[in-house]
């Protein structure tokens, strides 16, 4: 089974988001140990509205339908959407 997680948080860095999203996908590694990743999300991605939270999601795959590909996070072309999915979209 996949493991997904997420991290938000108005009082961090992007160096702390980064450590810290890197040492959740360490610790869910046993769920996923097909293809792990991560997408750091930036605090005004679009502009407007200003997005006052620094936040990242991220994905540990097993892989056991499609093991050649499959890399998460998703996102959009215009990157105004990103997505961890656990199972076949």
């Amino acid at each position: 089974m996949c493991g997904i997680f997420a991290i938000f948080s108005s009082q961090l860095s992007d160096a702390e988001l980064r450590r810290l999203l890197i040492q959740c996908s360490s610790k869910l590694r046993h769920r996923g140990p097909d293809w792990s990743g991560y997408k750091m999300i930036p605090q005004n991605p679009t502009g407007t509205p200003p997005v006052p939270l620094a936040h990242g999601i991220g994905h540990e795959r097993l892989a056991i339908m499609d093991p050649e590909s499959g890399e998460q996070p998703l996102v959009s072309p215009d990157g105004s959407v990103i997505v961890a999915a656990n199972g076949e979209i």
